[in-house]
């Protein structure tokens, strides 16, 4: 088991070093920070609402922003190895496949988690005008990480599946934009045009959205069936991705 965690670990340390040798890991922060800044005090209209609160203002729009955001990330994990002819020099590591699967997408996704970090001075900003609830803030930042870890897994089993960076980019923001709006009440207006007697299928789609477990987030409810979707996605994205290589390092 310590051999476990400690090939992960390093795996972990590896990946989180070479995002920074490049550029794209500041850019990502600072688009990121920049988008998220903007549409809180513009389209958000912090100021207009009066309430120390970031749930309609700022964590309303986190979903978009990772949905278009994460994949430009995740994308990179195992199309980069494949174009640099390393992918074969992993599998021949005497480590067990899943756990370099697990240490490259912990390391993404540090990378995601500080540039929500990084939103700080949005949180101060919140803090000096009022006194939020800072159980709500609490919540909201953990739904934002985990909704961001979620699109992350998603992309990272795209990233093994296809050769080119920009099919796996298109995929996986069709994939993630997609959890959004299952539950979109156009969504539902859609289906049952095409199968009018379907209000069990609707349902059933609409449970699958991502947003009605973010809103309880959203709202500084922390709720079992919320953490067990976002922890469920993730799972089997790493376990479809880990099936994927294995699939691939097959002669």
């Amino acid at each position: 088991m310590n051999r476990t965690f400690k090939t992960i670990w390093v795996v972990f340390l590896q990946e989180a070093r070479a995002y920074f040798v490049v550029p794209i890991a500041y850019i990502y922060v600072a688009i990121f920070v920049i988008l998220a800044s903007i549409l809180t005090f513009t389209t958000g209209r912090f100021f207009e609402i009066g309430e120390a609160s970031l749930s309609f203002s700022f964590f309303r729009w986190h979903p978009l922003l990772y949905a278009f955001l994460v994949p430009a990330i995740g994308m990179r994990i195992w199309t980069l190895e494949k174009q640099q002819g390393t992918l074969e020099l992993l599998f021949a590591q005497p480590v067990p496949l899943w756990t370099i699967v697990v240490g490259k997408y912990l390391a993404a996704t540090f990378l995601v988690g500080l540039g929500l970090a990084c939103t700080f001075v949005t949180l101060l900003t919140v803090s000096y005008l009022g006194n939020p609830d800072y159980g709500e803030l609490f919540s909201g930042y953990l739904g934002s990480f985990l909704t961001a870890a979620t699109f992350l897994a998603i992309s990272n089993f795209c990233s093994a599946i296809f050769q080119g960076q920009v099919t796996t980019y298109i995929l996986s923001a069709t994939l993630c934009v997609g959890t959004i709006l299952l539950g979109s009440s156009q969504v539902e207006n859609e289906i049952l045009n095409l199968f009018p007697r379907s209000r069990a299928l609707v349902d059933t789609i609409s449970s699958l959205s991502l947003n009605q477990y973010y809103a309880s987030f959203r709202s500084g409810l922390i709720e079992i069936q919320a953490l067990v979707y976002y922890l469920l996605i993730i799972t089997l994205s790493l376990l479809a991705t880990t099936f994927m290589l294995r699939k691939r390092q097959e002669p």
